[in-house]
């Protein structure tokens, strides 16, 4: 039999593709390799459209099948080749109708245009069925997951190390308070960081159609169409580059209540200038000349004061339109020089590079007493990762043997760090360790991130699997987690701390309009809080507890997902669904 493959994103551009539009789709394509080896000849194709049907009629005496792991409005349905979406769904409904002139938008319809899939849940079946009741060849079959023969010995409490190819975002290396995080020890962050400026000028918009950017303000409400409203005494700004030497930075500000016309302070590293900001939207420009690598810019003294009369009851300072970071021209052309024959320079239309990593620049990471990790994109409006660190750190605000570990899987750094380092800031003063990691782990430092965890965290909204949860469970290290959508065919009272939830309406995740035509769940965070409280006694007082529920997620993983399950299901399937030229 030949197998052809497709995905979207490729070995060769997971790591740029971290958290973009089906990225996902990688991962379980890349976990049913080993059972499709078994099965077929395996043939990947980079363009559907051009070598699928070349394949398929070159190979007359072979069976033939397609698999694109793609969703159904990404996946071809005039082949002559049997084609089988293989995708992953998690709400409630899957859509019956299309927009902007979208047929293919109609998952309903576009199913049964291709006639054949493979889905990765109990769940996403059930919906499927119930929209498409008959004529569609589906199949429940998850991406396989390898599970670990033994349990694992007893977790260690005491601090082991590790070697990592990342930027760490240690809540332990700020100075917290209410209002701001400041970086006490940039040079502990990690080998990964923002580019130095390469000189050209950078432009900033907070609005919320720029998403990008106003992950960068904290201290901020969330942008509106003009921009967005500061709401702390000193809200900052991170800057998408490191800046050191002669700058200009051109700020589009307007100032509320008590704060017009009052003096603002601006900082930019040990520099500070002041303003007086009108009422109206006006641009401000500040000169700057740091000595060393900064990238943080601070305002400060506003006045919260409530305006007389006003309706709007939120503590408003300042508003923000947009930034832009210029170079005096005559140094301007000097240090764009000296850049280029240092580092590489981020595509000019870039206002936020890529990271800058030297392969052979590691990160220490340090981990003690009961560790709880998270696997997660942090632009996953799904993965509501905001309740997991609030609860974490109520729950163990003076306990400093908990920490909780996030490997954010996203390649932009703005993704996450501005929301990240607000949550610090309005949790202090807390004991308990947050610490976030940004960048691509190896397999090796992910099994090191497994071996050293107690915990798995989830605390979703919906899953169409969730892999990384999945990975963890079947090396024998038990959850906190939700029992809906995907998760309910492997979370259970033996192997989990469940985390309770209720039915929210909400929109398909590709639809533009926004429509509210689906259900998903909100989880319980007082009951995320208990499970953290409740596993950390286990991990603490209780060993057999904790051995048992370990080797109960193994046992689940491995009924679900594991390889010899996995296999038999997809030999079956494909075998029936796979097809020669003339038979």
């Amino acid at each position: 039999m030949i197998i052809i493959t497709y995905s979207e994103t490729s070995a060769e551009t997971i790591e740029q593709r971290l958290g973009k539009a089906e990225y996902s789709y990688y991962f379980i394509y890349k976990k049913y390799l080993p059972a499709l080896a078994k099965i077929g000849t395996l043939i990947p194709v980079e363009s559907p459209q051009t070598e699928v049907d070349k394949l398929f009629l070159e190979n007359p005496d072979e069976k033939c099948i397609f698999l694109s792991f793609s969703p159904p409005h990404r996946t071809l349905f005039n082949l002559r080749c049997p084609t089988v979406c293989v995708f992953a769904w998690e709400f409630s409904t899957i859509p019956e109708e299309s927009w902007h002139d979208r047929p293919e938008y109609n998952w309903a319809a576009s199913l049964q245009s291709i006639g054949n899939a493979i889905t990765i849940s109990e769940f996403a079946a059930e919906v499927v069925n119930k929209a498409i009741p008959n004529g569609l060849n589906l199949s429940v079959i998850p991406a396989p997951v390898d599970t670990t023969a033994l349990p694992p010995p007893p977790k260690r409490k005491d601090t082991a190390a590790f070697s990592i190819k990342g930027t760490l975002h240690d809540s332990r290396i700020y100075n917290l308070k209410s209002e701001i995080a400041e970086d006490n020890a940039p040079s502990l962050r990690g080998a990964v960081k923002p580019q130095s400026w390469n000189g050209k000028d950078a432009y900033l918009s907070f609005s919320n159609a720029d998403f990008d950017q106003t992950e960068l303000l904290v201290g901020f409400y969330s942008s509106e169409d003009w921009g967005t409203w500061s709401k702390t005494q000193t809200p900052w700004i991170l800057l998408p580059h490191f800046v050191k030497g002669p700058m200009t930075i051109e700020v589009d500000l307007l100032a509320y209540g008590k704060n017009i016309g009052r003096e603002i302070y601006v900082s930019l590293g040990k520099e500070s200038t002041s303003i007086r900001i009108d009422g109206d939207s006006k641009l401000y420009s500040l000169a700057f000349s740091p000595q060393s690598d900064v990238n943080i810019l601070k305002f400060s003294n506003l006045d919260l004061t409530h305006a007389a009369g006003s309706r709007d009851n939120r503590s408003l300072g300042i508003g923000i339109k947009s930034l832009k970071m210029a170079r005096p021209s005559t140094f301007a052309q000097r240090i764009q020089s000296k850049l280029l024959g240092h580092r590489k320079i981020p595509h000019k239309d870039s206002p936020l590079p890529p990271n800058f990593a030297p392969d052979d620049v590691t990160t220490l990471l340090e981990l003690s007493g009961v560790v709880y990790t998270s696997i997660l994109n942090p632009k996953d409006g799904r993965k509501n990762w905001e309740d997991l660190v609030t609860a974490f750190c109520w729950a163990f605000k003076s306990d400093e043997n908990a920490t909780l570990v996030l490997k954010m899987t996203h390649h932009k750094l703005g993704s996450f760090l501005g929301t990240l380092l607000q949550l610090y800031s309005q949790m202090s003063p807390f004991k308990c360790r947050v610490v976030a990691i940004h960048g691509f782990l190896t397999n090796e430092e992910y099994r090191l991130l497994i071996d050293r965890s107690h915990f798995v965290i989830n605390s979703s909204h919906c899953e169409g699997q969730c892999l990384p949860l999945m990975e963890f469970m079947g090396q024998g290290v038990p959850a906190i987690a939700p029992d809906h959508t995907a998760m309910a065919d492997y979370i259970n009272t033996n192997n989990a701390f469940i985390v309770t939830s209720n039915l929210y309406p909400t929109f398909w995740p590709f639809d533009e309009r926004k429509a509210m035509r689906t259900l998903c769940y909100r989880i319980d965070w007082h009951s995320l809080m208990e499970a953290f409280r409740d596993s950390f006694y286990v991990a603490m007082h209780d060993d057999e507890t904790y051995t048992s529920m370990s080797t109960e997620s193994i046992a689940a993983v491995e009924a679900v997902a594991g390889h010899e399950v996995v296999y038999k299901k997809m030999i079956s399937y494909l075998s029936r669904t796979a097809k020669k030229v003339v038979e």
